[in-house]
């Protein structure tokens, strides 16, 4: 992938080296103290239909001026029947090597409601990856979230895994479940129209401004909470 800080020269950087820990994949180094613009984009040296996966990016121990890691340690189209204890326990242990991780957001539901994933398996692999983080002394607020409601699915798949995440979250401490599918519009399949917005890419994924709308709605909901 290709990293843009502000209007530094552009970094490339491969998250598929398997000798780079997959905790400390890229650092900015020193950041001054104020707001900064982090662009990461597709190199153009992949494969065609070969995707980038970005886990996230973050402020080491919340403090800015340390700068900003970007840690790859996702797994392309998942859903939550396939979040077996083999990709948990990876996913824990990412987290475990990373350090200082002080809120974790789940974010599993589109796929779902698009395959219809077995109610009773959601429910399991959701509470399994919950138990799996307690195990490797991972006792931070886990956020689960449904992210908006994509053109090829239902709304009543939606809210039944919906219901499962926030019963879930109702019966566990230091559990919460936000629903950011409210607030973010459905994805017609006409996606110029303008109640999209301008919000997707696709049928099932968010544009750049869609990424910023999600980010704020969620940032509101992670303060209120």
């Amino acid at each position: 992938m290709n990293i843009q800080v502000d209007s530094n020269p552009v970094v490339t950087v491969n998250t598929n080296n398997a000798s780079v820990n997959a905790s400390r994949r890229w650092d900015t180094g020193p950041l001054t103290l104020g707001t900064h613009t982090v662009t990461v984009t597709w190199n153009t040296a992949n494969s065609a239909g070969q995707f980038i996966n970005l886990e996230g990016l973050l402020t080491w121990k919340n403090d800015e001026i340390r700068g900003v890691r970007i840690i790859d340690s996702s797994f392309s189209g998942r859903q939550m029947s396939q979040m077996d204890i083999e990709c948990a326990n990876y996913l824990c242990r990412a987290m475990t090597q990373m350090g200082g991780v002080e809120q974790v957001i789940v974010n599993l539901a589109i796929n779902d409601a698009r395959w219809v994933t077995p109610e009773s398996e959601y429910r399991a692999n959701a509470e399994q990856i919950i138990s799996m983080m307690r195990t490797d002394n991972l006792y931070v607020p886990v956020v689960f979230v449904l992210p908006f409601d994509g053109a090829d699915h239902t709304r009543d798949g939606l809210d039944l895994y919906g219901g499962v995440l926030g019963n879930i979250a109702s019966n566990t401490t230091g559990v919460h479940f936000v629903d950011l599918s409210l607030d973010m519009p459905k994805i017609p399949d006409d996606r110029s129209l303008p109640v999209a917005r301008g919000l997707y890419a696709d049928p099932l994924h968010m544009s750049a401004d869609g990424h910023t709308e999600w980010a704020g709605l969620m940032q509101h909901a992670l303060m209120e909470g």
